[in-house]
């Protein structure tokens, strides 16, 4: 497993640790981590996952081999996805710059940019 790979399963199942339900989380990703963790690839992404996964948090990374978090943030907000969407990043020079990107792609969410010299990084 890439080490962002391991970030992002890292971060999943700490969600799940602190009371959140296993299904409630989707992982949005172009491996699958675990049995654990709801996972799915971006071509999955619509409201018939959603609905049946009914996922609290969505998290996935900045840019995978396949898409990038804006494609993700705006396949949610078209299958009509209020909740959070936890995007785990490497260090950037300009966070705030892809924040506002990504709230601008899928107005409504609640997204939160997780980057390892920022206060919100996954520990």
């Amino acid at each position: 497993m890439r080490p962002m790979e391991q970030s992002i399963a890292n971060f999943a199942h700490r969600i799940r640790r602190d009371n959140i339900s296993a299904s409630r989380v989707l992982v949005v990703s172009d491996t699958c981590f675990d049995e654990e963790i709801q996972t799915a690839t971006l071509v999955d992404v619509d409201d018939t996952l959603l609905d049946k996964v009914r996922p609290t948090v969505v998290v996935t990374p900045l840019v995978s081999w396949t898409f990038d978090a804006l494609d993700v943030a705006e396949a949610l907000y078209c299958a009509g996805y209020t909740g959070e969407l936890v995007v785990l990043a490497s260090h950037l020079p300009s966070p705030a710059v892809v924040e506002r990107e990504l709230r601008d792609t899928a107005p409504g969410l609640c997204i939160t940019l997780s980057v390892p010299d920022r206060s919100n990084a996954p520990h």
